[in-house]
């Protein structure tokens, strides 16, 4: 569940196959976005919940909006998606186009110069990450949570960043947190289509870089005001033996860009 900067809320539905579907929705195959309304005269009581199928039929988990209305999301799966949704109309969710992230210039495993591909509107509200297989977008091992400088209001060194956590830990390459810098790299990319599409991925936080290997199955993420990342894991392992995977980290700012 995530505000809007409206004052609204979203929840996502955290499935893949939709067991108990929307029957306003009943084309959607997993799970859906609600947008619940509280009333201008008792916020503890809801005025509506309404769907926003437009953001994507997917497993959802992590959610953020950025200063300009986009909300980046995940589909929770293998391959699991990056995604960015774009309102038609500032503040109105019930329509937009819905991006897929897709690096086209790697510098390492699935990090590099990316682009925002923009997906068919009819199809993601049936199966987003069908979608999103369909024109090779970049996939992750169970990308889960989601963070952005907007939810503290004050991230001087990277205002731009937003970090995913990729969680399942099938090797070190995706038991990691994700950097990607939506800053306007310049210009045109046709492969894309508008203007301001591009972005970087890189490691912000992975085995052997910058940590060890009692890093493990990281999940859920939030930034405080000083832009220190805390990372809280998943239980993983053996619940009867395990020594890791139940801690909660924190990531420093780097000094300089992409670190």
């Amino acid at each position: 569940s995530v505000w809007t900067p409206w004052g609204t809320m979203l929840i996502g539905e955290e499935t893949n196959a939709a067991t108990k579907p929307d029957p306003d929705y009943p084309s959607a195959k997993a799970g859906l976005v609600y947008e619940l309304f509280p009333s201008k005269s008792d916020p503890s009581v809801l005025d509506k919940i309404v769907a926003r199928p437009a953001i994507g039929s997917k497993s959802h988990e992590g959610m953020r909006f950025d200063n300009q209305g986009n909300l980046y999301s995940i589909s929770e799966r293998n391959p699991g998606y990056i995604f960015k949704f774009t309102p038609d109309k500032k503040g109105d969710l019930s329509s937009g186009q819905l991006y897929v992230l897709k690096i086209t210039s790697p510098t390492g495993d699935r990090t590099g110069e990316a682009v925002w591909i923009p997906l068919d509107r009819n199809a993601v509200r049936i199966d987003a990450s069908a979608a999103a297989d369909a024109i090779g977008a970049t996939g992750y091992n169970r990308p889960e949570d989601v963070e952005m400088a907007t939810s503290t209001g004050n991230f001087p060194e990277n205002p731009n960043t937003l970090f995913v956590a990729v969680t399942a830990p099938s090797g070190p390459a995706d038991n990691r947190i994700l950097a990607i810098d939506l800053s306007d790299r310049g210009g045109k990319d046709e492969r894309a289509g508008k203007k301001g599409s591009t972005a970087f991925v890189y490691d912000y936080v992975k085995i052997g870089l910058n940590t060890t290997s009692e890093f493990e199955w990281p999940d859920n993420v939030a930034l405080d005001p000083h832009g220190n990342l805390y990372i809280a894991e998943d239980p993983g392992g053996s619940f009867a033996t395990k020594h890791k995977g139940d801690d909660i980290w924190v990531a420093r700012p780097g000094k300089g860009k992409h670190s």
